[in-house]
């Protein structure tokens, strides 16, 4: 997870600079500067979140573990959050990128909610449910890469 979300992260920020690249601020320049630094943020709260999950092997129910992975996802939240908040004029050019990163923002709630779930159902010793809950996290996760992916080739287009 860690190595797919740093190219993604490496991606968008080769988009936004080659924007910043121009004569004078164009409203691309003022979108570019202002949203890379929460999708640095993003990255970065996302990357923890994954090495704290890639840890798990058999400690969902030990109290720190979950300390630990429950702040991780309260920061990704934040982050996430932080991602909607950027007070800045969309251009046209961005609108499609932009709308993938809002949907990014909302999706990551949807995984950490899913990832809250399984720490509830294993903290309960509900194991099957558990796997359930384990079942729509993973399903989010795949939606989560995928508008990662739709992003990706949005910086693409953009850079063509």
């Amino acid at each position: 997870m860690k190595t797919r979300t740093i190219t993604l992260l490496a991606l968008v920020l080769v988009v936004l600079g080659a924007a910043l690249s121009g004569c004078g601020p164009s409203p691309e320049d003022v979108y570019s500067e202002a949203m890379v630094p929460p999708l640095e943020t993003y990255f970065a709260k996302l990357n923890v979140v994954g090495d704290a999950l890639d840890g798990a092997s058999g400690e969902l129910t030990d109290p720190a573990y979950q300390e630990q992975v429950t702040t991780a996802m309260d920061e990704l939240d934040t982050a996430a959050a932080d991602l909607g908040k950027v007070n800045v004029a969309v251009p046209e050019s961005m609108a499609t990128l932009d709308g993938y990163i809002q949907e990014i923002g909302s999706e990551t709630t949807v995984f950490t909610d899913s990832i809250r779930s399984v720490l509830d159902e294993a903290n309960a010793g509900n194991a099957e449910a558990a796997m359930e809950k384990l079942d729509e996290m993973q399903a989010s996760f795949d939606k989560l890469t995928g508008l990662m992916d739709q992003a990706s080739a949005e910086v693409d287009r953009i850079n063509q």
